[in-house]
């Protein structure tokens, strides 16, 4: 087993810390389907790791 390089080490907490935050949401505002659910939760994840322009 390997460790993460930095960047993906850093991307993958910035996702987990993005679903955390979104899951936490979610009791006051649910959405709408499993799908949207999904669909938010990668919107957020595609932020983070897409790159910088």
């Amino acid at each position: 087993m390997a460790a993460l390089d930095d960047d993906l080490a850093q991307h993958t907490h910035a996702v987990a810390q993005t679903v955390r935050e979104t899951l936490g949401e979610w009791p006051s505002r649910p959405p709408a389907s499993n799908e949207a659910a999904l669909g938010e939760l990668l919107a957020h994840a595609a932020r983070h790791v897409a790159p910088s322009q």
